[in-house]
């Protein structure tokens, strides 16, 4: 099943706005970290515990510009940095408690604000609108490539129905 043209079209648009849309509300929100940081300490509290370079493909970025981004959360407290046990000469790189900390935060922050922005929707349009999201974010995920490179697949989470849903 295919859909039109027009209808791709309008969607790539609406993502578009509403991607631009969420950046700037959270912004007022934002961690005082850059969007980069951001970007890389989310990352590395999903996937938990790895090296660096497991982290560049996934984020679509050369080790340089990582490794960077790496030194400046490990300098500011948020991601520890460990050698790895089974080469000396890598290192294992985590988010920290502090790390863990400031994106609950920020998770509590934004997930308030935007609860404040659909006061007039009720529970089961939100629902629906997840549901929605979350397949559209797994059709990215699964035919998406950033410069030849597989995007992470998104971390599976227990339908909202499920009684392992725990209300933010």
């Amino acid at each position: 099943m295919t859909i039109r043209q027009e209808t791709a079209r309008a969607l790539v648009e609406e993502i578009a706005t509403l991607g631009r849309l969420v950046k700037t509300i959270s912004g007022h929100h934002a961690l005082a970290l850059s969007p980069a940081q951001q970007g890389v300490l989310r990352l590395l509290s999903q996937r938990g515990e790895c090296r660096q370079n497991e982290l560049t493909s996934a984020l679509g970025v050369g080790p340089s510009a990582l490794s960077r981004q790496i030194t400046e959360l490990v300098s500011s407290g948020l991601v520890a940095r460990r050698p790895d046990p089974e080469d000396g000469r890598a290192a294992l790189i985590s988010v920290s408690d502090a790390g863990a900390t400031t994106l609950q935060e920020a998770s509590d922050r934004r997930s308030g604000l935007l609860a404040g922005l659909l006061d007039d929707w009720d529970e089961d349009e939100a629902q629906d609108a997840l549901v929605r999201l979350e397949h559209l974010v797994a059709t990215f995920s699964s035919t998406s490539t950033t410069a030849g490179r597989r995007s992470p697949a998104p971390t599976p989470r227990p339908a909202p129905h499920s009684p392992e849903v725990v209300p933010q």
